[in-house]
């Protein structure tokens, strides 16, 4: 069985379908969430993961859009956020789409041909907002659990022997990482952002799950074609530069302290 599990779309549609169509032979697609915000097309991004899967989770973005709150990402990109989501997406969604969404759950349990699945948006103790990120090595980060942010340890210790012998894999995103990493018997797979990598490899990011092993991919897409349609978005010339430079470099060029200054 051939597991196509994706994350992190963000309204790129040119992304989204390349993806789809190199692994148009997967058994099952599993999405995790962050549907919309920062992309141009967020009702054709929901249109098709509606068509190809009911795997599928709610994103922080996605939360934010529909419930009006904050969507509590990091500092860098937390003013694109609220420009693209209140000027362009929340006026966009159809209202199908709203509804579509509200009833999404952040984190589910699936059993996916002979696995089993536990599937969340961010970190399983906090399924919308609290990040696990991972290290150059491919193992976490050994952070206390502060600015959202959490040490494998303690997360790993949330779950009981039984719990950790009755998952194959606990799924994440949200921190648009991509990393599979063995923490004390338990498989932890991020597959990264489609949409918006943000480690400068502007490729789509996701991760096959086949026969037993994990194949963590990267693939190249028409990025000039959604820069373009980021370009006619009713937002500012300044958050169209910078979200045209995450698309085409594969992350930002500017400093948060520059939003403070």
């Amino acid at each position: 069985m051939k597991i196509l599990v994706m994350s992190d779309v963000h309204g790129n549609l040119e992304a989204l379908r390349a993806v789809l169509d190199k692994e148009s032979d997967a058994d099952e697609v599993i999405f995790l969430g962050d549907f919309v915000d920062y992309g141009p097309s967020p009702n054709e991004v929901i249109d098709t993961l509606k068509n190809v899967t009911s795997k599928v989770l709610i994103g922080n973005h996605d939360y934010a859009a529909v419930y009006g709150v904050s969507c509590q990402c990091g500092l860098m990109f937390y003013e694109l956020s609220v420009e693209t989501r209140m000027n362009y997406t929340v006026k966009t969604l159809t209202e199908e789409n709203k509804q579509y969404l509200k009833s999404l759950r952040a984190m589910e349990s699936w059993a996916v041909g002979k696995y089993k699945l536990l599937a969340t948006h961010a970190a399983p103790s906090d399924p919308l907002y609290k990040y696990l990120r991972a290290c150059d090595k491919g193992s976490f980060e050994g952070e206390a659990e502060t600015a959202g942010n959490v040490n494998p340890n303690s997360l790993v210790n949330l779950f009981s022997t039984d719990e950790k012998n009755e998952y194959d894999f606990v799924l994440v995103g949200h921190s648009h990482e991509q990393f599979f990493v063995n923490v004390d018997g338990l498989l932890f797979l991020n597959p990264g952002s489609v949409g918006q990598p943000r480690d400068y490899i502007p490729m789509a990011s996701y991760a096959v799950i086949e026969n037993g092993s994990v194949s963590l991919r990267r693939l190249d897409y028409d990025r000039v074609s959604t820069a373009e349609k980021i370009g006619r978005m009713p937002i500012s010339e300044e958050s169209k530069r910078k979200l045209k430079t995450v698309i085409l470099t594969g992350g930002p060029d500017w400093d948060v302290r520059e939003e403070s200054s």
